[in-house]
């Protein structure tokens, strides 16, 4: 995943941007937005399948979460509830400010500007899809029917993220 988002961050030529406020140049949106929407799949997709790879401390830490939520009292929580809380914290608190600032998480120095702002375009879509909601900003609106496609995949994470231990015997 981390090797992915080096290339990524590295690459001075791609150009994701998809708001015209931030981009006046001509430019074809459906060509930039297929072009984030393959790399978001991919990142996606590494994170899904590198579930096995994960630490037992983050994996407590999730059942932890996920265990809080349901015993919280709260009338009508459910089990979707309680993942999408532990997608809401391992997304929001640890992936998305990795994709965003990997200097500081990784050493890895982004050589630009558009380079940052590719990651932010990245990991605000992968945030989306964390909190099985849609892009607020009008200039994302093409990548909905994407964001919303990956909830059976990220359900399937998080069922990962938040089940009991498996004890050996």
């Amino acid at each position: 995943l981390w090797i992915r988002v080096k290339k990524t961050v590295s690459d001075r030529s791609l150009k994701l941007e998809l708001d015209p406020a931030r981009d006046t140049s001509e430019f074809s949106t459906k060509n930039r937005q297929a072009k984030l929407l393959a790399i978001v799949h991919t990142v996606f997709d590494d994170i899904c399948s590198s579930t096995g790879e994960l630490s037992w401390e983050l994996l407590e830490i999730c059942r932890f979460l996920f265990s809080e939520v349901m015993q919280s009292g709260i009338a009508g929580v459910t089990e979707q509830a309680g993942r999408i809380v532990v997608a809401g914290s391992i997304f929001l608190r640890w992936l998305c400010p990795a994709l965003i600032a990997p200097e500081r998480a990784f050493g890895i120095a982004v050589p630009s500007t558009r380079a940052r702002r590719n990651m932010v375009l990245i990991a605000k879509l992968l945030q989306c899809i964390a909190n099985k909601t849609t892009p607020s900003e009008h200039y994302l609106e093409g990548c909905n029917e994407f964001v919303l496609s990956q909830g059976q995949n990220l359900d399937e994470v998080l069922g990962v993220l938040t089940a009991p231990p498996v004890v050996d015997r």
